[in-house]
């Protein structure tokens, strides 16, 4: 389990983000969620900048993954700020419910199966 977690800490490059988007089912799962946060701050976005590279049905998951890592709250506001600009609509869209989200709080946070959103029970 540690050396898939540092291989996964040192995972980069747009092939590699495209892969672990393709799974975006899993963020469905509480438990694989909260895994998540404990990886820290993986470089999986690093170079990438507003991830060009990817397909735009990946893209649009980029933010729900980001929110969910163990990135400072501060580093997460400033990329899904970066992303709320870019010329994307998926991403700028995912980047704004991501924050919207984010400012609630985590209790707040839930998987619909297509992006992070605030919860609608308040729950």
């Amino acid at each position: 389990r540690a050396t898939a977690r540092e291989q996964l800490m040192r995972w980069q490059g747009a092939e590699r983000l495209a892969a672990l988007l393709r799974n975006s089912d899993l963020l469905e799962r509480p438990d694989f969620r909260e895994g998540l946060n404990t990886l820290g701050r993986p470089a999986w976005f690093f170079g990438l900048n507003d991830l060009r590279d990817l397909p735009p049905e990946l893209r649009a998951r980029a933010p729900e993954w980001l929110v969910l890592l163990g990135y400072r709250p501060e580093q997460k506001r400033a990329l899904l700020a970066r992303w709320s600009e870019v010329a994307f609509d998926e991403l700028r869209v995912a980047a704004e419910a991501a924050a919207r989200a984010m400012a609630q709080g985590p209790e707040c946070w839930a998987v619909d199966g297509s992006t992070l959103a605030p919860r609608e029970d308040g729950a």
